[in-house]
C-alpha cells in the first residue's frame, strides 16, 4: 500500500512539474502562438499534397517543403501585403492631412443638426475619436517586427512539420489519451474547422470586398479600393460586419444632398454586399464545417485579445477545437454519443 501511495505521489509530482513547465513555456511563447497556429494550418491544408509528391512521386522532401512554402507565400502573403500597404499608405496620408476628413465631418454634423436639431457630432466627440485613430498607425507599425517574427517562426516550424511529418503525427498519437477511432475523429474534425475558419472566412471577406468595390465604383465613393479593403476586413466582425463601412458612406451621400447615390448604396449594401456572404456560405456549406455563429462571436472576441488581428481566424478555430475535445471526452469516458 505504501509503495502504491509512493507511486501515486511520484506521478502527481511529475504531472505537476510537466504542467508547471508547460505553463511557463506557453506564457512566454503566447506572443508567437499565431506563428505556430499558422504553421499548423498550412500543414493541415498541404499535408496530402506534400505526401503525394514525396511518397508517391519520389520528390526530395526538403525541396518539396520549400516549394509548398513558396506557393503558400505567393497565394497568402503577397495579396495581404499589397492590401496592407495600400491601407497603411492611405491611413498615413489622412493622419498627416486630416483636412478632408474634418471637412466631411463638419458637413455631416451640419446635416444632422438640420435633421434632428441637435449637435450629435460635437467637437468633444471629435477629440475622443481623434486620439485612438492617431495612435492606430504607430501601434500597427510597431507590431510589424512581431508580425515578421511570427511569419519567420511559422515557416521555420512548417518546414520541420513537413520533413518530419510521420514522426510528428506518430508522437502526437502516442500522447493523445484516447482510442484510435477518436484520434481519427480529432484529425478529421480539425481539418474541417481549419478549412472553415482559415480558408472560408478570408474567402468570404475577399468576395464581399470585391462586390463592395464594384458598388463603390458605381455610386462614386471616393477611394473605392480603400473602402473595399476596409469592408473586407469588417466583414469578419460578427453581427454588424460590413455595415460599419457602407452605412456611414450612404449617410455621407445624404449629407451632400446626393440622395440618389445614398439610397442606391443603402440598397446595394443591404441586398448585395450583406447577402453575398449568405449565398457563398450556402454554396460552400457541404464542403466546410458548419460553425455555429456563437462560436464565431466568442472566438473573435478571445482571438483578437490573444493574437491581435489574426485572431479573427484562429480564435474561432480554438473554440471549435475546445468544443470538439469536450465532446470526445464525454464519448471516451462517459460513453455519451457525439
Amino acid at each position: 500500500m505504501a509503495t502504491l501511495d509512493n507511486q501515486k505521489l511520484k506521478q502527481i509530482f511529475l504531472l505537476s512539474l510537466i504542467l508547471a513547465i508547460a505553463f511557463l513555456v506557453f506564457q512566454n511563447l503566447i506572443t508567437y502562438l499565431s506563428g505556430f497556429l499558422g504553421a499548423l494550418t498550412l500543414y493541415i491544408l498541404f499535408k496530402d499534397v506534400y505526401r503525394k509528391l514525396v511518397e508517391v512521386k519520389g520528390w526530395n522532401s526538403s525541396l518539396c517543403a520549400i516549394l509548398i512554402m513558396i506557393v503558400a507565400t505567393i497565394v497568402l502573403l503577397v495579396p495581404f501585403t499589397i492590401m496592407g500597404y495600400i491601407l497603411i499608405d492611405k491611413i498615413t496620408f489622412f493622419i498627416s492631412h486630416p483636412e478632408p476628413i474634418i471637412e466631411q465631418w463638419n458637413v455631416l454634423n451640419q446635416k444632422i443638426i438640420e435633421w434632428t436639431g441637435k449637435e450629435i457630432l460635437s467637437p468633444e466627440i471629435v477629440q475622443h475619436v481623434q486620439g485612438p485613430v492617431s495612435k492606430f498607425l504607430p501601434n500597427m507599425l510597431g507590431s510589424t517586427l512581431l508580425i515578421a517574427m511570427n511569419f519567420t517562426l511559422m515557416y521555420f516550424s512548417l518546414y520541420f512539420m513537413f520533413t518530419n511529418s510521420r514522426q510528428m503525427e506518430g508522437f502526437v498519437k502516442e500522447l493523445f489519451p484516447m482510442h484510435e477511432s477518436n484520434t481519427k475523429i480529432v484529425g478529421y474534425k480539425t481539418k474541417e474547422m481549419i478549412i472553415s475558419n482559415a480558408i472560408v472566412i478570408p474567402l468570404l471577406a475577399v468576395i464581399q470586398g470585391i462586390f463592395a468595390f464594384i458598388g463603390y465604383l458605381i455610386f462614386g465613393v471616393e477611394t473605392p479600393i480603400v473602402m473595399a479593403i476596409l469592408t473586407a476586413i469588417t466583414s469578419v466582425i460578427p453581427m454588424v460586419g460590413t455595415m460599419i463601412i457602407w452605412i456611414p458612406l450612404s449617410v455621407l451621400f445624404f449629407a451632400h444632398d446626393q440622395t440618389g447615390a445614398g439610397i442606391g448604396l443603402l440598397l446595394y449594401g443591404g441586398l448585395v454586399i450583406t447577402n453575398i456572404d449568405n449565398v457563398v456560405r450556402f454554396v460552400l456549406q457541404k464542403k466546410i464545417a458548419n460553425v455555429h455563429p456563437l462560436v464565431t462571436v466568442l472566438g473573435v472576441i478571445i482571438g483578437v485579445k490573444i493574437f491581435g488581428f489574426v485572431g479573427l481566424i484562429f480564435g474561432p478555430t480554438l473554440i471549435s477545437i475546445l468544443l470538439l475535445l469536450l465532446h470526445l471526452y464525454a464519448k471516451e469516458f462517459t460513453n455519451m454519443k457525439i
